[in-house]
């Protein structure tokens, strides 16, 4: 006899999610986690103090803090990397560890209200461990180091007479490390997102149940569009960065150095966004059809006896005119189920990484030039 699938009780979901790790596979992540557990804002205001705090401690010993000398620019001098270090970095690092708080989380919720569910507890935890494993790719780490170390031996290379060139001695090699570590978090990111994408997506060959009248009015799916939305945050504050920097050094928005990187992460937000929706939306789409199609042969049976009485002028039996209207209303709340998995929170963060970087191009081109006269 099959058994049928059950809701699990707190302490069961409490000791099978405390080994579910969605930062597997990334190796600095994975230390620190499981060391100190998830604290992001105390985890991202303590990186940002050794690392902006170590900076002007060295620029200090160095010299290079104050505007003094013509030959070198100094740190007070250099406000794209003031406001990488002291803006961009905490909001990145609480991000990053958000996300992965929040996939946990997410994963949780849908246990917890049944819109997954499994037969039993050994089921559950095979489909976590398949699920973790989907989530990283033993090359991640190594992939994301490489990129991270070309990208600051290029930097080094072309920075001359600047506090944190190499001629500047371990200020330098202090700062390289640090930006090796940011770096290293975005490449990794960025292929994380991409596997929670092609993740979320296997979810759905599961057994899952959606809910129509959950209270989230995304048949309980919520949860994996604010994943996705979460995606999308981080991307956007890549693409503000990027925005900020280039006009802080003058460059055009029509320029490669901000075109391609920004055109490349809107490729990548528009896949994160809509890869995992789609798969979802067809999944509630198909469930709205199926259960409307259910009930119009339901219906049609008892329409058809009530016709057919109707026609030999006989009395109607009120067992079926009750059961007509049960399936009218039944229908309305079928009519109601939503298709989409996602709110407008979602939906703004998805075009704060695609249209605000597109209408400040836009602004700058066309508008500010009528106020230059």
């Amino acid at each position: 006899m099959l058994q049928q699938p059950s809701y699990p009780t707190q302490d069961e979901l409490d000791r099978d999610l405390r080994n579910f790790r969605p930062y597997r596979g990334d190796p600095l992540l994975s230390g620190l986690l499981q060391t100190i557990g998830y604290h992001p804002l105390w985890i991202a205001g303590c990186y940002t103090l050794l690392g902006l705090g170590g900076v002007i401690l060295l620029t200090l010993a160095a010299g290079t803090t104050y505007p003094h000398s013509p030959r070198v620019v100094e740190l007070l001098e250099d406000t794209g990397e003031l406001v990488n270090l002291g803006v961009m970095v905490p909001i990145g690092a609480f991000l990053v560890l958000h996300f992965y708080h929040q996939f946990t989380r997410a994963i949780r919720t849908l246990m917890e209200d049944g819109v997954l569910l499994f037969s039993s507890g050994n089921e559950r935890r095979e489909f976590l461990i398949e699920l973790e494993s989907r989530l990283y790719r033993p090359w991640f780490a190594l992939v994301s180091a490489m990129l991270s170390l070309a990208v600051n031996v290029w930097i080094l290379l072309s920075l001359k007479n600047h506090w944190n060139s190499l001629d500047q001695g371990f200020v330098a090699i202090w700062f390289r490390f640090l930006s090796f570590i940011n770096y290293y978090m975005v490449f990794m990111m960025l292929l994380k997102g991409v596997a929670t994408t092609r993740a979320i997506r296997w979810i759905f060959k599961s057994d899952i149940v959606l809910q129509p009248i959950h209270p989230d009015r995304c048949a309980g799916l919520q949860p994996l569009g604010a994943i996705s939305g979460s995606l999308n945050v981080f991307l956007a504050l890549l693409t503000s960065y990027i925005t900020v920097l280039v006009e802080l050094e003058g460059v055009s928005l029509a320029h490669p150095a901000f075109l391609i990187p920004v055109s490349i992460f809107a490729v990548l937000a528009t896949y994160l966004f809509v890869a995992p929706i789609s798969a979802i939306h067809h999944r509630m789409k198909a469930m709205r059809r199926e259960i409307q199609i259910s009930l119009n042969h339901e219906f049609q049976k008892s329409f058809q006896q009530v016709h057919q009485r109707l026609s030999h002028r006989q009395d109607i039996d009120v067992g079926n005119l009750q059961r007509l209207d049960a399936l009218e209303k039944l229908h309305t709340i079928a009519a109601r189920m939503p298709v989409w998995p996602i709110d407008m929170e979602t939906v703004i963060k998805f075009f704060a990484v695609v249209g605000v970087p597109t209408l400040l191009g836009l602004a700058k081109t066309f508008l500010l030039p009528l106020f230059a006269y």
